[in-house]
């Protein structure tokens, strides 16, 4: 075919496609996008039966005439392209069904989730029929909440398949305008690109066109539900004012209860059947099993699976009879619900029935938890079990007994999703049956909240903590631990006080004695309120034994230098080495003891720092106490006078001078020493006794003492020496010494 020719046929093709699908498919714009032509203000919604029916017939009028092209198509691009144009067609007229049937189930039905009226009527006045009009209520909630959910979602989609048509018409143009340019020029893969996109158009319309009805029904459905809702909620309070106006129907719910309680004792007695069945067939194969020395693995699982089975069948007994004593529970709940409606109960016994029924929800959501962790185990098991039974090198035996096996699963989580929904569901008839219990006993009167508060406050006070050798620990008799030994430490450091002053004045003991007693009677005293308040609490004091054991090895591994010092603050104590207001001296440095600690002492220096000092020091080292036995001290004054100084006055004199100090002691007595003939002077030592608490009393003597030497010396004419030395020059020649004027 030559170019003339192709142009010729590209052009025919366009000309005919634009023809099949202009005419209706730019017909309808029902969300305002640009259309290919202007819209018309009568233009039909594009969502109604017959327009979508129209546009099935159309599609399929076409897809017809694409049909025959593709068959009469003699190049293969012509072919692929034609075939393209069908299957975009054929996900057109797919979209256009999806409408009809969308549009088909929501004419004139109720929604699929609608709740029937029922047969409740205000005749029967009674807990379970007022029970019923709530479970209808939550139900129409969950329905709402879950339409609501829907409709966002439904939205959303709208959204996206709004962006998708823009895009794609945006495209369209493109090309269209592509095309109307190149004229008579265009090529076939223009035309041809062009017709994909148009087709592509149109599928995102009908995309967007369901995507829209589906929000308009999901918006309808919701109308509905909530339109529901205020007349529910005026038959629920006329229940309640008739069961207390003019008093609930006795026994409205034994019907129910006793035809759900026969129902579930069928099934208990088919399911003892069963067990019985499954026990012979177990029997059986566990006989086979032991007569083998060496079963096979298919023996095994034979017996694995024959004993699931059996447990199963077990399983579901136990929960039919939990659901019979659920139904029991159901029913005294019922006769609770409407007499404490109708008003027929004393406020003691409602708060009695409120107290058991939030105890059985506490029970009701244990067993919850329990039962979904039982389900999620059963459907990992089924998991497993199918994972298995897929594998390709199962043998014919095995793969019946894992189908049994399965089977049995299958039956098993029926069982307890059925179980769970029962227990679902008395679960929601206590949590109605105790909101009722609240409201009635929530009317405030002053005299039951206070007797509920003083009940409310005993029980926390015997709140069991703990035991220990079977006696109980209370909060009460933690908190009297608590304030008893904060009493102890306060009486003891009182105590202790009064028998510190008493030692120190009575019995005219030291400061330093009276504090070492005082110390030692707080900590004994201590340990006796301590001790006095573990029993309070019904501490067994034999638990010390093991405290003491750990205390022993925490002593000995982490606190060895704490429990160095504390002992030896002990034996300073009792020993008393040092006591308090000593003058000791450490290191060469002076200080005043001013407390005596259980880990260290406390001592002040001359200079008037404080210095702590640990008490293993001072039994582990040299120390210095000046006022051990006595405040004695003695000092020493040393002077020197030049040679040829009368020696005699000058002993003299010097013990004048001490005689006339009344800071010296005349007992011990004072001695005068002529201690050497030094390099310069003439040494006398004057070795003097003196009442001093501290050393710079014994220096204040001392210099008192230097002064009346100075004084005296100088009245008598002694000199007092100062170092004196004779230089020697050997030199071979004279030396010359000159005598110069400064100018």
């Amino acid at each position: 075919m030559d170019l003339t020719g192709k142009r010729l046929f590209a052009l025919a093709a366009a000309i005919t496609v634009v023809s099949l699908t202009a005419p209706e498919l730019h017909a309808q714009n029902p969300l305002g996008l640009t259309p290919a032509k202007p819209a018309k203000e009568s233009q039909p919604d594009p969502l109604t039966l017959e327009q979508i029916k129209a546009r099935i017939a159309g599609l399929t009028a076409r897809s017809g005439r694409i049909s025959a092209q593709l068959n009469a198509a003699l190049e293969p691009a012509e072919r692929t392209h034609f075939g393209r144009l069908q299957d975009g067609i054929d996900g057109v007229q797919a979209l256009l069904q999806q409408q009809e049937t969308a549009l088909l189930a929501g004419q004139g039905q109720p929604p699929s989730d609608h709740v029937e009226e029922g047969s409740t009527t205000l005749e029967d006045r009674s807990a379970f029929a007022l029970n019923e009009l709530l479970e209808r209520t939550w139900q129409a909630k969950r329905s709402n909440e879950r339409k609501t959910t829907e409709l966002e979602t439904a939205r959303q989609a709208l959204d996206q398949a709004k962006e998708v048509l823009a895009k794609a018409e945006r495209e369209r143009r493109e090309a269209k305008g592509q095309l109307e340019s190149a004229g008579m020029q265009a090529s076939r893969d223009q035309q041809q690109a062009y017709d994909l996109l148009e087709i592509k158009s149109l599928e995102a319309r009908e995309r967007l066109n369901l995507r829209t009805l589906r929000v308009r029904q999901r918006k309808a459905e919701l109308e509905s539900g909530n339109g529901e809702a205020p007349g529910l909620e005026e038959r629920i309070a006329a229940m309640r004012k008739a069961i207390a106006g003019d008093g609930a129907t006795q026994g409205a719910h034994d019907a129910s209860l006793a035809a759900a309680e026969g129902q579930a004792r069928r099934r208990r007695e088919a399911l003892e059947r069963e067990l019985s069945t499954a026990e012979l067939r177990l029997n059986a194969v566990q006989a086979r099993y032991s007569k083998q020395n060496e079963p096979p693995a298919q023996l095994i699982k034979e017996v694995e699976v024959l004993t699931f089975d059996r447990d199963a069948i077990r399983q579901r007994i136990v929960m039919i009879d939990a659901e019979l004593i659920r139904l029991k529970t159901a029913d005294d709940t019922y006769t609770k619900w409407q007499t404490a409606i109708a008003g027929e109960v004393s406020r003691e016994l409602l708060h009695q029935w409120r107290t058991a029924a939030s105890e059985n929800l506490d029970e009701l959501d244990q067993a919850d938890v329990r039962k979904k962790g039982r389900i999620a185990d059963l459907r990992d098991r089924l998991d497993a079990v199918t994972a298995q039974m897929n594998q390709l090198d199962v043998e014919p035996a095995t793969r019946r007994l894992l189908e049994q096996q399965r089977t049995a699963l299958q039956n098993q989580l029926q069982a307890h999703t059925d179980d769970a929904r029962s227990l679902a569901n008395h679960r929601r008839l206590t949590e109605r049956y105790l909101a009722e219990l609240r409201d009635l006993t929530g009317i405030f009167d002053p005299v039951e909240y206070v007797v509920g508060a003083i009940g409310a406050a005993r029980d926390v006070w015997r709140y069991e903590l703990t035991s220990i050798d079977d006696e109980p620990i209370t909060i009460g008799s933690l908190c009297l631990a608590i304030l008893l030994g904060a009493a102890g430490i306060f009486f003891s450091r009182r105590i202790s006080g009064v028998v510190g002053a008493t030692a120190e004045h009575r019995f005219s003991l030291d400061r330093g004695a009276s504090a070492a007693l005082q110390t030692i009677a707080f900590y004994a005293l201590f340990v006796g309120f301590t001790l006095l308040a573990l029993r309070m609490v019904n501490f067994p004091l034999t638990a010390f034994t093991v405290l003491g054991g750990a205390l022993a090895i925490g002593v000995g591994f982490g606190s060895q230098n704490v429990m160095n010092n504390f002992i030896s603050g002990l034996l300073l104590m009792l020993e008393r080495p040092i006591r308090v207001r000593d003058l000791v001296e450490i290191d060469g440095t002076h200080g005043v003891v001013e407390h005596i600690g259980a880990r260290s002492t406390q001592i002040r220096s001359t200079d008037g720092r404080q210095m702590i000092v640990p008490n293993s020091f001072f039994l582990e080292n040299n120390v210095v106490n000046w006022t051990l036995s006595d405040d004695l001290l003695r000092g020493k004054l040393t002077v020197g006078v030049v040679y040829g100084a009368p020696t005699l006055v000058v002993e003299k004199l010097l013990q004048q001078i001490v005689a006339e100090e009344p800071g010296v002691l005349k007992r011990p007595e004072p001695v005068v020493i002529f201690e050497d003939f030094g390099n310069d002077a003439l040494t006398f030592d004057t070795y003097v006794w003196v009442h001093a608490r501290s050393p710079m009393e014994m220096r204040r003597v001392m210099s008192r003492l230097r002064f009346r030497v100075d004084e005296l010396f100088r009245e008598n004419g002694i000199v007092i020496a100062f170092p004196q030395r004779d230089v020697h020059l050997d030199s071979l020649s004279p030396i010359e010494v000159r005598l110069t004027r400064d100018e």
